[in-house]
């Protein structure tokens, strides 16, 4: 098997792996671009003279996604993307392998775009998002390999499946219309209108109305929990107006269920203008019961900053986020920072005058005592391990590119 000339997540393979061993084991060798007439002509032979980088070249190039570490840490399932220059079209299929790289094997055939793969807390089905029935929703299949099923039909669509640790629900992320909420029938109505309506125009009255090339056109991003055995989406967690998760760019962990499955803590922004701050703050809301606009609780409201990528410890008794402590500033440095559950106060690990670098993302040792964050230094991205206690971050894994 080739390696791919791009390994995209091999950072994020090394954190994951690095949080639960001491000596982190290789990503795993990814499969080489499915080859086009086109691309296959414009390569450079091997040992050939050097040449500038075309666009041929990096279609040729295959996209690994952020790995998925199975709970035993034996294996770790990926996502991998292929793109055509001349069709003009693109497709991904889910990939499985051994820790270690060995047996890498596709479990998709990625004529469509299967993305975003978990493992069930039994490790023994594999759950990711894909288009194969027209639009986007959740499917599952045998860890062992075995045919794609179906497990959602939800026509305002779903993606970022993430299993409750009880393995009773998935909560999952979805655009719906607040004034409709989860009746699937009144969100139709409303996207019909739009679509076959006569005025053909995009109609705003608040900044945010457009990420890239995708309009808001009046929905908002909600998380909802779907019954992990039947499909069926059975609740909405963040009801109301607001961006649930926040979005962010190149993606990121929105949402994160508590170890006994009784809790989310998700990113959000009330803010009645979100534009014009950075003011996401972190919200925990039961999975039981009924939620309401007012029922979730905000954690982090003492903070003006941004705060996201909640992350529970495996022990239950605190929750690591990110966050920045000026407001409407952007690039203001990204701190370490872990929620106490019981006493509910907030400890910045990380700061300035201790660790002068943006803090990206992080992983708790299966002990809780420890986490284990990857940072932007010096154009490098190493990882860092710190006691949850704080003191010094200490280097533990740095890339050579």
């Amino acid at each position: 098997m080739t390696r791919t000339t791009a390994l995209l997540s091999g950072a994020m393979a090394s954190l994951a792996l690095a949080a639960c061993a001491s000596k982190p084991k290789p990503a795993p060798e990814v499969p080489a671009a499915k080859e086009s007439a086109h691309a296959a002509g414009s390569s450079a032979a091997p040992g050939g003279p050097k040449r500038a980088m075309s666009i041929a070249d990096y279609y040729h190039v295959a996209g690994v996604s952020a790995p998925a570490l199975s709970h035993d840490g034996k294996h770790v399932a990926f996502a991998v993307k292929h793109q055509d220059l001349e069709s003009g079209k693109s497709g991904s299929e889910i990939w499985i392998a051994d820790v270690d790289g060995a047996h890498a094997r596709a479990l998709t055939n990625g004529k469509k775009n299967d993305s975003g793969p978990s493992f069930s807390p039994d490790d023994k089905t594999l759950l990711f998002s894909s288009n194969r029935s027209g639009s986007g929703q959740l499917w599952t299949m045998p860890t062992d390999g075995g045919e794609p099923k179906q497990l959602t039909d939800f026509a305002p669509g779903l993606d970022s499946p993430l299993w409750s640790p009880d393995g009773r629900f998935i909560a999952a992320s979805t655009g719906l219309y607040p004034e409709a909420g989860l009746d699937v029938e009144g969100n139709g109505r409303i996207q019909k209108g739009l679509d076959e309506g006569k005025l053909k125009v995009h109609v705003a009255d608040s900044l945010l109305y457009r990420h890239w090339t995708s309009w808001a056109d009046g929905k908002a991003a909600h998380i909802v929990l779907v019954d992990a055995q039947a499909g069926k989406v059975v609740k909405d967690l963040t009801p109301g107006a607001w961006e649930s998760p926040i979005f962010e760019l190149g993606g990121g962990r929105g949402f994160d269920f508590s170890p006994d499955g009784k809790e989310l803590c998700y990113a959000s922004n009330h803010e009645e203008h979100p534009a014009e701050t950075t003011n996401a703050d972190l919200w925990i809301v039961p999975v039981d019961g009924e939620v309401k606009t007012d029922t979730a609780v905000n954690i982090t409201a003492s903070n003006k900053g941004w705060d996201g990528e909640p992350l529970y410890s495996p022990d239950g008794s605190s929750i690591a986020f990110i966050s920045q402590a000026t407001p409407a500033y952007e690039s203001d440095l990204k701190r370490l920072a872990i929620y106490d559950r019981k006493s509910k106060s907030i400890d910045y690990v990380t700061a300035r005058a201790s660790f002068d670098d943006m803090v990206e993302d992080m992983r708790w040792t299966h002990d809780s005592r420890s986490l284990v964050f990857q940072a932007d230094r010096r154009g490098r991205n190493p990882l860092f391990r710190v006691p949850k206690s704080g003191g010094k971050p200490a280097q533990v894994l740095v890339h050579g590119t």
